[in-house]
């Protein structure tokens, strides 16, 4: 996720680096803080003027560059997609009728509220015959909002009518054919025609008042309503805390591990314990036409930007909550960021200073110099998730980074800098020393999103007997999880709905024990001197976890002739693995190491037992009971780790089992 990609970005950096001359390099070598390193930079760089930044116009046709293809605002380009939308409706294809109403509706002008309006209403039309009637609904709503023609309100109010009559919403369908008949009297059509359309709407208004009270006299009582299903993977669609942490998780700092998660209590399998919102994500450029670039939901129907065709929202909330924040800020240079190739950790960087203004990060200053020598996670831990304090004091490793390295980020960060300047960031603020100091925020930025963002995915499915593959989507840097250390062998599994993450136990955590995520080599995958330089040359550690520290095999070399046995002699204490072969002939085996006999024969039924167990467990995943499947293989682990020690083939198998089906509580489309 980290890294700068191809762009003319790459090109202006490798020009300045290769023009320095050796006593500038000696200068910039000298330096000891960041305001003074961001100043050198600005200086030889001058990129402000090599790339003449500013805004695009928001009033031209879209152009492809380099193979990719830009939006922008522009009326008749709009009209024209929205002619071809008619004639895929008028064929009955909805849902290419759909896709160019959407492309239309996102290219419109702001100041062309009767087109935006009407785009609602034939959006709203196509959503009908879809039968996405509370879509349909919500779009109608909107063309009216937008002052949707009078003369043609009719036909909204009876599609509302339609919708809700569907829905079997019978109050609401008769408010709406009474609307609707209102509606008539502003028509333009020909008297005939409102005639007919009035008896239609009185039919519809007398067959529902007889249906209604005959509902009234059925019904005595009224049905409680079921209790909402509080199931772990649910808990996110009705919490919009930021942050949730279970209460059986804790975290805690030594100078080996740094700070790092533990186990405040006994954590069973399955236990939900995080579900965080980011301090700031991004997404990637290719999703930026179909997912909300406020909280990446996939969308059908989009909500538009008022002044760019660069991004798209689920809903109006997530658009101005947008504009509040970060896109105010972004709109009209989103382009800039693209084409200069910076990567999405890049985006992250300058979207947690774009997201706060600039008074907010003045104020912080001198805070922010303590913490660099002094940090307390006793207050840090009592922050909100927006707070730039609680990603402030997460991991650099500035001591371990090159010249090379340094000298990138500070030209990244001068660049990003600069686009902060071109879109008014620093509005009347003039002052050298707070430009400054924002460019040496975002090159801490730069920096901290290299070890501590995390990929955001979404499990996208190729037809209908395909397992699916989770495919990157954008970036999030999230503070809690952040703070969680590695094992080759993880003892939870992430997901995302959006771009919140949930974080779920896959195995027994016994307390005081850390609680670990993965950073990229499992040990089931990859050997083990592969695993420790790769961790060694990306993050700066040597893993000491157990997986390496006992050399465990990958899966493939996994032998099925032994199974390893939990010593379990009279004291219960023992930590001994008993490693037998599957055809021993003696039931009670002696430990070596305190010398007790562990029965092995429950072992080598539970074997047996949970051989069925993860059958059925397979088949309820494949038919597409993910619920039940899931339920069935936390069942099928349980029982082998009553008696047995992972790893072993069973164990991992289940355990991916379990993966599999949490994943599919998160993002996920079929293609």
């Amino acid at each position: 996720m980290d890294g700068f990609k191809s762009g003319f970005f790459l090109n202006l950096y490798q020009n300045t680096r290769n023009a320095l001359k050796s006593d500038e390099l000696q200068t910039f070598s000298g330096l000891n803080n960041n305001i003074e390193r961001m100043k050198f930079v600005h200086n030889v760089s001058m990129i402000e003027k090599k790339l003449n930044l500013k805004r695009h116009d928001r009033e031209q046709t879209h152009r492809t560059n380099n193979d990719e293809i830009y939006f922008y605002k522009d009326l008749n380009c709009a009209l024209e997609m929205k002619k071809i939308g008619n004639k895929f409706f008028q064929n009955q294809q909805w849902n290419e009728a759909l896709n160019f109403y959407n492309k239309s509706y996102i290219m419109i002008p702001s100041d062309s509220q009767k087109d935006v309006a009407i785009l609602f209403a034939n959006r709203s039309a196509v959503l009908y015959h879809l039968e996405n009637y509370d879509a349909a609904l919500k779009e109608i709503e909107r063309a009216i909002a937008c002052s949707y023609p009078k003369e043609m309100m009719y036909k909204l109010k009876e599609r509302k009518a339609r919708c809700f009559l569907a829905k079997k919403d019978l109050k609401e369908a008769l408010k709406a054919f009474k609307e609707d008949i209102q509606a008539l009297d502003d028509a333009i059509i020909p008297v005939d025609n409102k005639l007919k359309l009035e008896r239609d709407a009185q039919i519809m208004i007398k067959m529902i008042e007889k249906n209604l009270a005959i509902e009234e006299k059925m019904s005595s009582k009224i049905k409680a309503k079921e209790q909402t299903n509080k199931n772990d993977e649910n808990l996110n669609k009705d919490n919009n805390e930021e942050r949730f942490v279970s209460n059986s998780l804790g975290f805690d700092y030594s100078e080996e591990e740094g700070r790092y998660a533990i186990a405040a209590q006994d954590i069973k399998l399955g236990t939900y314990l995080v579900q965080e919102k980011p301090h700031a994500s991004s997404l990637l450029q290719n999703y930026s036409q179909t997912h909300c670039q406020f909280c990446f939901k996939r969308i059908n129907v989009p909500i538009a930007c008022s002044n760019c065709a660069d991004v798209i929202y689920c809903s109006e909330n997530c658009r101005d909550n947008s504009w509040k924040t970060f896109h105010r800020f972004e709109c009209g240079i989103i382009q800039h960021l693209w084409s200069s190739g910076a990567s999405i950790t890049c985006q992250m960087a300058l979207r947690a200073i774009s997201q706060k203004p600039l008074n907010y990060f003045v104020n912080l200053r001198e805070e922010l110099i303590e913490l660099k020598s002094n940090i307390d996670y006793s207050k840090i831990d009592t922050l909100s998730n927006d707070d730039y304090r609680r990603i402030f004091v997460l991991v650099t490793h500035e001591k371990e980074r090159t010249f090379e390295d340094v000298f990138h980020r500070m030209m990244m960060a001068n660049f990003l800098l600069h686009c902060l300047k071109m879109c008014d960031y620093f509005e009347d603020d003039e002052t050298e020393e707070n430009f400054f100091y924002i460019g040496s925020l975002i090159y801490h930025n730069l920096q901290v999103m290299q070890y501590n963002a995390h990929e955001i995915s979404e499990l996208q499915y190729k037809g209908k007997n395909d397992t699916g593959s989770s495919v990157f989507i954008g970036g999030g840097i999230y503070p809690t999880v952040a703070f969680f250390n590695h094992s080759c062998d993880p003892g939870i599994v992430r997901y995302y709905t959006g771009n919140t993450m949930m974080v779920r136990a896959i195995k027994h955590i016994p307390k005081g024990s850390i609680v670990a995520e993965n950073y990229g080599p499992i040990f089931t995958q990859t050997p083990k001197d592969e695993r420790q330089s790769q961790l060694l040359k990306q993050y700066h550690f040597k893993c000491m976890c157990v997986p390496c520290m006992q050399n465990w095999p990958t899966f493939k070399d996994m032998e099925d002739t032994f199974l390893r046995f939990r010593c379990d002699g009279k004291n219960k204490t023992c930590p001994s693995v008993i490693q037998v072969p599957l055809d021993v002939n003696e039931f009670m085996i002696k430990c070596t190491e305190c010398g007790e006999f562990t029965n092995i024969m429950k072992g080598l039924k539970s074997v047996q037992d949970t051989d069925m167990l993860f059958k059925t467990a397979t088949r309820l995943h494949e038919s597409g009971d993910t619920k039940n499947a899931l339920s069935k293989y936390l069942e099928c682990l349980q029982i082998l780790l009553q008696s047995l020690v992972p790893p072993f083939r069973s164990f991992h198998l289940t355990q991916q089992g379990i993966k599999r089906c949490i994943m599919e509580f998160g993002n996920k489309v079929y293609l």
